[in-house]
């Protein structure tokens, strides 16, 4: 700070290592029509953007507001950084409703997660422009009108939480055997799927998914991806799936890789679901970046008998994971 209205700042890379970057901060005006100017100069100042630099530093700023924001404050906002609204001004500078905030939008993740799907964002995001435009209407003083909605939003959420939690419970329950025993005459067998692939040279190449199911129990299912993606990305996982009453073969991981996975026989032939009722997305452990299990169909018209079934019994995977099971029975 050279004055008490000019300043100098040097710009830190993501190390936090000086860079060829300048930048040369002033003052003018005063009251509400103040304004920050801002020159920049150095090679540098390019790798901060992603298009033209003088698209990034401005050369003048408006002065918004005086009020400091919350230090936790988490949720980005392009309306906190450009606007004159009295009403949006007094949502983001207040503690006590960005504390709350944070509160609804952690719960609506956790149903998010619960209900495996990502969903809530834009239905938060609708909410709260409803709730800004209900408060600049009101009579009552905004915080305080900001306050009772959003407790209000995190009650009713909070009973769709503990709602969904039981729903998830009930749905993992053992499902019918019989039901069960028809369901794995339908999908037992090995699908196979060829394409093309690629690697981000240009370079092409042929790629095979491969889907192996078979029957351990009259309730569960041996099963074996090996799936591949772009740029020599896989994902490969076996283990046991049992059946449950949502009509589906649930597998869920050991203690190492506590994931959750759901094979759901469909009319069109077999479906998956990663991180179902609450559990840990199975591709974190077990897939490459550019891989994943979730929404993946394997087409009935894939479907063929194992041909290999005695290889495929005497295989370690195959083994350790019956063991395993029969050692949980």
């Amino acid at each position: 700070i050279s004055s008490a209205t000019a300043a100098d700042a040097t710009v830190l890379n993501y190390d936090g290592k000086e860079v060829d970057c300048k930048l040369q901060l002033s003052m003018s005006g005063t009251g509400n029509g103040a304004f920050l100017h801002v020159k920049y100069s150095g090679q540098a100042c390019g790798d901060f953007c992603t298009s033209d630099v003088a698209h990034v530093f401005m050369d003048k700023y408006p002065l918004r507001t005086h009020t400091p924001y919350p230090v936790d404050y988490n949720v980005f906002l392009k309306q906190c950084y450009a606007t004159s609204s009295p009403t949006v001004i007094s949502w983001c500078t207040s503690a006590d409703v960005q504390s709350l905030d944070k509160k609804l939008k952690e719960l609506a993740d956790r149903i998010d997660t619960l209900k495996n799907q990502n969903s809530t964002d834009q239905l938060i995001n609708d909410w709260r422009t409803q709730t800004m435009q209900f408060c600049e209407s009101s009579k009552q003083e905004q915080r305080e009108c900001f306050k009772e909605k959003y407790i209000k939003k995190i009650n009713a959420l909070e009973n769709l939480e503990k709602k969904v939690i039981e729903e998830n419970k009930r749905s993992q329950e053992p499902g019918n055997p019989d039901e069960a025993s028809s369901m794995i005459d339908q999908i037992e067998g090995v699908y196979k799927h060829r394409f093309k692939n690629g690697l981000v040279d240009g370079t092409s190449y042929e790629s095979e998914n491969i889907f192996e199911i078979v029957r351990v129990a009259k309730d569960a299912i041996y099963f074996k991806l090996n799936l591949q993606f772009y740029n020599g990305h896989t994902c490969t996982l076996h283990g046991i799936a049992q059946y449950i009453k949502d009509k589906a073969f649930l597998f869920r991981g050991d203690s190492e890789d506590i994931c959750s996975l759901k094979i759901e026989p469909t009319v069109d032939g077999v479906m998956l679901k990663d991180g179902v009722y609450g559990g840990n997305p199975c591709r974190d452990y077990h897939c490459g970046a550019r891989g994943g299990f979730n929404d993946l169909v394997f087409k009935k018209s894939l479907r063929r008998p194992i041909k290999y079934m005695k290889t495929l019994k005497n295989s370690a995977d195959y083994k350790k994971s019956t063991e395993e099971f029969g050692s949980k029975k």
